[in-house]
């Protein structure tokens, strides 16, 4: 996955921190419950969040790159395309339909007290807020809680198709690597290509969002870490699964404590603004967050 490697490596290197865009309300449940929730992918704001990734990668399958990397692959080991495309079909559904997400965007340092204009306006509502977190949580490399975060390709048909190839190049110029793996981890290793692939492209209208996503697979990859609970979102009751903010002593997890992660808050532009502000600032220092009058920030952009 050349792509997410090299957003990883990059975000590694910057010391990337991420923000969360919310409304005020949410916010607050995020700092008072030490949680926040992934929501089914098909309820997100783009109705075809899984859908573009998925209709990019079929085509790619069955266009001359896929076609090269089948050859490659059955000739080392016969069948094993079969294997894999029939591993893929059983759990398309699920990815399609069982696949949870919580999606946060790279946040730059000019960011860090106006915020983005165009997020306030599309998740901000009458009053926004913005959780900005550091990186660290983001860049781990084991599956302890069973959740996993990818970098979002924005791509179009010739995109998609140009980072497809340079996977396929990669695996078939790099054979004797490959092929040390064996058949099992071979297989595993496509499949998960296959899988974040789909799960991580989105359409390029949305680039500006720069969006990095939280993925959860329940069926795929259960943990007893994750809660799940029935909620009402906007009106209509969903399935939810919350992502516990805090130190897990018996599941190994002491690096998700809400205060060691959290970078900064800052308020969105809003008639209201200045309450709102000197409410979080009040909230953090309930909640037991540290230097709470460090940590909240005020956008003065002038929007109504």
């Amino acid at each position: 996955m050349p792509f997410a490697t090299r957003e990883l490596l990059q975000a590694v290197g910057s010391e990337q921190r991420f923000v969360h865009y919310t409304s005020a309300p949410v916010a607050m449940s995020i700092i008072q419950k030490r949680e926040i929730w992934m929501r089914k992918i098909s309820c997100m704001n783009d109705y075809r969040e899984v859908r573009h990734g998925l209709d990019l990668l079929i085509d790619n399958w069955k266009a001359d790159n896929g076609k090269k990397l089948q050859a490659f692959l059955n000739e080392h080991h016969p069948g094993i395309v079969t294997e894999i495309t029939d591993l893929f079909d059983g759990w398309q559904r699920d990815m399609e339909f069982s696949t949870y997400i919580t999606c946060v965007s790279k946040h730059h340092e000019h960011e860090d007290r106006l915020g983005r204009l165009s997020m306030w306006r599309a998740y901000g509502g009458n009053a926004g807020v913005a959780l900005v977190v550091k990186g660290s949580s983001f860049f781990r490399t084991d599956n302890t809680i069973g959740v996993f975060s990818t970098p979002v390709a924005y791509v179009d048909g010739e995109g998609f198709s140009a980072e497809f190839a340079r996977v396929v190049n990669g695996i078939v110029d790099n054979a004797d690597v490959v092929l040390s793996l064996g058949r099992e981890r071979i297989k595993g290793s496509v499949f998960n290509f296959l899988h974040f692939a789909a799960l991580g492209s989105k359409h390029p209208g949305f680039r500006e969002e720069e969006e990095w996503r939280i993925i959860c697979s329940p069926k795929m990859h259960p943990s007893k870490f994750i809660n799940k609970s029935i909620e009402v979102v906007s009106g209509e009751p969903q399935t939810v699964y919350k992502l516990p903010l805090r130190i897990n002593e018996e599941h190994g997890v002491d690096w998700l404590e809400l205060d060691d992660i959290l970078d900064r808050v800052i308020i969105g532009p809003s008639v209201n603004g200045h309450a709102v502000y000197e409410a979080f600032v009040d909230l953090l220092g309930e909640e037991g967050i540290s230097n709470p009058e460090d940590r909240v920030f005020y956008s003065d952009i002038p929007l109504r």
